[in-house]
């Protein structure tokens, strides 16, 4: 699958979790972000099809890379991660057209079928 994407999250653990499962999809085009800027430095010079972003990482956090993306003229799919993934983060993200949400810890069937949903969509369309 020739998907591009970034993993942004300040846990080097949670990197490496995330990594694991996209290798199952054979995704292995993978950037990875410790933090919020480094993610916008990585969007801003790369195409990103794919974002796994933590909402709460050092510099700059995930609501407000959404928001950044969400403003921007090129199509990011978000999955959104967070220990804190309350009713009233999902309806921030949702304005932000955030999608797809993972607590932490992740649920590895739920985080699989997301990315086998995604992949379905890239798969249904027209090249």
């Amino acid at each position: 699958m020739n998907l591009t994407v970034l993993i942004a999250d300040d846990n080097l653990i949670m990197r490496n979790l995330v990594k694991y499962y996209l290798s199952k999809h054979s995704i292995e085009n993978v950037f990875e972000a410790k933090d919020g800027l480094e993610a916008l430095q990585i969007i801003k010079s790369n195409k990103i099809d794919l974002l796994f972003l933590d909402l709460r990482m050092p510099n700059l956090d995930g609501f407000n890379v959404a928001n950044y993306i969400n403003n921007g003229q090129d199509k990011v799919t978000i999955i959104a991660i967070s220990a804190d993934m309350t009713k009233e983060n999902e309806q921030i993200l949702k304005k932000l057209d955030v999608k797809y949400f993972l607590k932490k810890p992740i649920d590895p069937t739920l985080c699989n079928d997301i990315i086998k949903k995604i992949l379905e969509g890239y798969t249904e369309s027209p090249a």
